[in-house]
């Protein structure tokens, strides 16, 4: 059953939702139109009073988000509040992230919801900041560990093999045959260990454009003894916070890829900004694999979902011996 709070265009409501700071409005429950918008959305949201009043509330919702709210319209029930986050689109397109709280209540004799929304943009962003700096933190830690322990540590292990393996008699082939076995396992594993180290302390929030971020990444990856070459193509232009920062997680995947399974001797990377997209292109020279093979490795499914997260196209070519490319094409 519908509240039995009441309101005409006649009385005084419409001066207290003006009064409100923040934006406010009035949408008919069956039809979902804009019944009523206070001054302050009017001012946010870039649409004047007339505007709104021929929209319907799906219309300053971007499109990924129009099938969940008519979703959660259907649930609504008429004898409580509501409180929830969402996405809305300004008349400039851009996006903010806003709180909104809704009750239900009779407008002009119609069923009809009030919305305040709060505007949680930059809420959330220094949120996010705050996360990935604690990230970081803790990834930092983590590699000085490693570095502190696992690396020396397997570094101790081969100098001490390799001192056992001079004072050997030279008959004792079996003793030298274990010997190497387990020197070429601590060389393996601290090959590992550095690039583990390499991907955690990879500096991915170095501040400035991608473009600086992409060359601070090859440089670290270089002074880590990496064997990448770095290229940057066409005019540099801004990303989103959150496709730079998952292109960039993207590219560490892809190194880490190439490094570790694919064993290559050289990786080429370009940054390449086209008229319409952002285009990541990473390509080995390693040993490649089987793309029919229906199983795929974390890393993969990793790059895919991040890419996903961000509207972007994945492409992967690879063959047996010859190596592998992998691109990521970010739409403007």
């Amino acid at each position: 059953m519908a509240s039995k709070i009441r309101f005409d265009t006649n009385d005084k409501f419409r001066l207290i939702m003006d009064n409100n700071p923040h934006p406010m409005w009035i949408y008919d429950h069956e039809t979902l139109r804009f019944s009523e918008v206070n001054r302050a959305a009017t001012t946010k949201y870039g649409y004047t009073r007339e505007e709104f009043l021929k929209m319907k509330i799906t219309e300053i919702r971007p499109r990924t988000e129009v099938k969940r709210l008519i979703a959660q319209h259907k649930k609504f029930r008429l004898d409580r509040k509501h409180i929830g986050e969402w996405q809305h689109r300004l008349k400039s397109g851009r996006l903010i992230d806003v709180e909104i709280t809704a009750y239900p209540l009779f407008f002009e004799g119609r069923a009809s919801i009030l919305v305040e929304a709060h505007d949680i943009t930059e809420k959330k962003r220094t949120q996010e900041k705050l996360r990935r700096l604690a990230v970081a933190e803790e990834r930092n830690r983590i590699a000085r560990e490693m570095h502190d322990t696992l690396a020396q540590a397997f570094t101790g292990i081969l100098l001490q093999l390799e001192a056992a393996f001079d004072v050997l008699p030279k008959g004792e082939n079996r003793a030298k045959e274990h010997i190497i076995h387990a020197r070429n396992l601590a060389r393996k594993s601290l090959i590992e260990a550095r690039h583990s180290v390499w991907q955690l302390r990879a500096n991915i929030l170095v501040k400035g454009s991608l473009t600086l971020k992409i060359k601070s990444l090859i440089n670290q990856s270089k002074r880590d003894g990496v064997p990448i070459y770095g290229s940057i193509k066409g005019k540099s232009r801004s990303l989103s916070a959150e496709a730079e920062y998952n292109l960039l997680r993207i590219t560490q995947e892809g190194l880490t890829n190439a490094i570790r399974h694919a064993e290559a001797s050289r990786i080429d990377l370009m940054l390449y900004y086209k008229p319409k997209s952002t285009e990541l292109i990473l390509e080995d020279n390693g040993k490649g694999f089987n793309l029919r093979t229906p199983h795929k490795g974390f890393g993969l499914i990793s790059i895919e979902e991040r890419a996903k997260r961000i509207g972007a196209k994945v492409r992967i070519i690879s063959k047996l011996k010859k190596g592998s490319r992998l691109t990521v094409i970010v739409p403007v």
